[in-house]
């Protein structure tokens, strides 16, 4: 018995099925992948021209706040302007008016002063003043004053056996203690 074209044809056909499902499962994989390449490009398209829309979008907002932000500031210096310049001009007006014040006063002051001076200089009878000696206690008897020239200042030269000390607690400063030995 031969089996041999048989078997040929058989295998033959197996083959030439094999070839066949191996072609049609490359068309399929290939019409699949050119689905998921076409799906992929128009799904970054969509992503591509959402993120350019999303970036104009704040772009144009980023604009505005900007502009918005701009005017209140300038309206602001220009209200803080207006408001210094009518300070600036109320305190010159204020100096002023201080300036030409204080100015009369001093000068009405000075005025009155010197017309003071002329009536009590006027007024005034000068003599010199008198010139009295100075006491002398008993225990100094004996001593000797010199005085200077014109009266100015005494000196009191002390006898012998007379020396000076300091003075006890609770007398006042402008005396002079003296002992005998």
């Amino acid at each position: 018995m031969s089996n041999g074209p048989q078997r040929s044809t058989l295998l033959d056909r197996l083959q030439e099925k094999a070839k066949e499902q191996a072609n049609e499962s490359q068309e399929k994989l290939q019409n699949a992948l050119k689905n998921f390449d076409v799906q992929w490009s128009a799904q970054l398209a969509d992503a591509l021209r959402k993120t350019v829309q999303d970036t104009e979008s704040l772009h144009l907002a980023a604009k505005l706040l900007n502009s918005q932000t701009k005017a209140q500031i300038e309206a602001q210096i220009s209200e803080l302007t207006g408001t210094t310049d009518k300070a600036t001009k109320a305190l010159s007006f204020t100096l002023w008016k201080t300036a030409i014040f204080s100015g009369a006063s001093l000068m009405l002051g000075a005025c009155a002063v010197a017309l003071g001076g002329f009536v009590t200089y006027g007024a005034m009878k000068i003599e010199p003043p008198p010139t009295m000696p100075p006491e002398i206690p008993l225990a100094l008897n004996e001593s000797r004053i010199v005085r200077g020239i014109g009266g100015l200042g005494t000196i009191i030269i002390l006898p012998n056996g007379v020396e000076m000390t300091t003075c006890p607690i609770g007398i006042s400063t402008d005396r002079l203690c003296i002992q005998k030995p």
